[in-house]
């Protein structure tokens, strides 16, 4: 895989110089005796367009070395590409190249890939920087519906149902744009590399690990519905990496919402999560200078997860909301974190929780409203109060910890509260 600038450059001239002279060449066409994918695959150059008329195609076809090859359908539904399941023994994928940078795979259904000695994924593309598949539906194969090894590569509008894995990807500078995966036992999207982009994708139905995936720097996860991610302790967003933009999902029926396992000077904004039995929102140990913003979670932690957890220093909360979950609302485990105008409404234990240990949290202007537990609750050293409201919670405030600043708050007890202890 070339990840060099100098190497990507070198493609791109590559690439400019097949186009030049690239070709057409049908499937089938009687005239040249080629009747198979494979038999076009050979023929063709760098930089030539195979299309593949309507109907089903035979056959596990592989190429190699052939930068710029363009693979087209007559439409998603019209042309298929059979991994010929019903072979004397599993034949792999439906298709497998390696060192073709520019690949370009368009409106075709790619369909049961079986495991030989190999992979049973749909597509296996190794060593190639900017492959791009556009409205290809991946159907019942063994393994993912697609694996990519290069930079730059892109989804569009394609879609990946009833495999056992989704869409796996090592990638920097990838992008999914439009794609659904649904029904399959494995993560949906995962990719690891940086400066990586999940856009407007579904995700629906997955038995085995996280909805989407992304391990790497400055990963972006905008306007995707991920729901019914089932198995324990997964999640349906995760990230690993610094800078992340996690910004206008919804979530729904996941074990956790949306982690950042570890992330330093992102955003995280407008979400919507609901239904999970995990956290909604949930930040790793590691996580820190996080701005979270505008948030909704309700109906969360069954399990006695918090709504909100978390962890990891210097965290800033803002305008959040969290409804009718069954465990505290927000829980503060990491020190010099600040939560601002946040609400906490209906939840099964407290509103706002900060730990013991836990150092110089500011709760400024937030409400708790109607949680079963107390609406403040403070463990932690030096903890500052200000302008926040409670009421109508078992308890409006207690506190076993230290206060620091405590001003304009407006609870049962005047000032500094009395310490009411459970």
């Amino acid at each position: 895989m070339r990840t060099r600038r100098f190497g990507i450059a070198f493609a791109f001239v590559c690439l400019a110089s097949a186009s030049a002279r690239a070709g057409t060449l049908h499937v089938p066409d009687p005239g040249l005796g080629i009747t198979t994918l494979q038999q076009a695959l050979t023929a063709a150059s760098a930089g030539d367009t195979i299309v593949l008329a309507a109907g089903v195609h035979l056959g596990n076809a592989q190429v190699s070395g052939k930068a710029g090859l363009r693979i087209r359908g007559a439409g998603t539904t019209k042309t298929v590409l059979d991994a010929m399941p019903s072979a004397p023994t599993p034949s792999g994928p439906a298709l497998i190249a390696d060192d073709c940078d520019g690949l370009r795979l368009e409106r075709l259904t790619i369909r049961h890939a079986r495991a030989a000695t190999g992979s049973g994924a749909g597509v296996v593309v190794t060593n190639s920087d900017h492959v791009e598949l556009d409205r290809v539906l991946i159907v019942d194969c063994e393994e993912a519906g697609v694996q990519i090894a290069g930079n730059f590569a892109t989804l569009t509008q394609c879609e990946i149902v009833g495999c056992e894995g989704g869409i796996d990807l090592a990638s920097d500078f990838a992008s999914v744009t439009k794609t659904a995966v649904r029904n399959d036992r494995l993560r949906g999207i995962g990719v690891l590399g940086s400066d990586v982009t999940v856009s407007k994708c579904t995700v629906r139905s997955i038995r085995v690990g996280s909805g989407i995936s992304i391990t790497g720097e400055r990963p972006t996860v905008t306007k995707c519905v991920v729901e019914a991610v089932h198995a324990d302790d997964s999640s349906a967003i995760s990230t690993t990496g610094s800078d992340p933009d996690i910004a206008k999902n919804k979530i729904a029926g996941a074990f956790n919402g949306l982690f950042v396992v570890y992330g330093a000077n992102g955003l995280v904004r407008g979400n919507v999560i609901e239904d999970c039995a995990g956290s909604g929102i949930r930040f790793g140990a590691v996580a820190h200078d996080l701005d979270v913003r505008d948030n909704v979670v309700r109906r969360c932690g069954t399990n006695g997860a918090p709504a909100v957890w978390i962890d990891g220093d210097t965290e800033r909360l803002t305008g959040n909301v969290v409804q009718d979950c069954a465990g505290s609302a927000f829980v503060v485990f990491s020190s010099n974190c600040v939560l601002r105008k946040n609400r906490a409404e209906r939840c099964g234990k407290d509103g706002f929780n900060v730990e013991t240990g836990v150092l110089a949290t500011t709760l400024d202007a937030n409400v708790a409203v109607g949680n079963h537990g107390e609406g403040f609750e403070n463990s932690g050293t030096a903890t500052v109060l200000t302008k926040n409201t409670a009421k109508q919670n078992r308890t409006e405030f207690a506190d076993d910890g230290t206060l620091g600043t405590v001003s304009g708050n407006s609870f049962s007890t005047v000032s500094a509260p009395t310490p009411v202890l459970d």
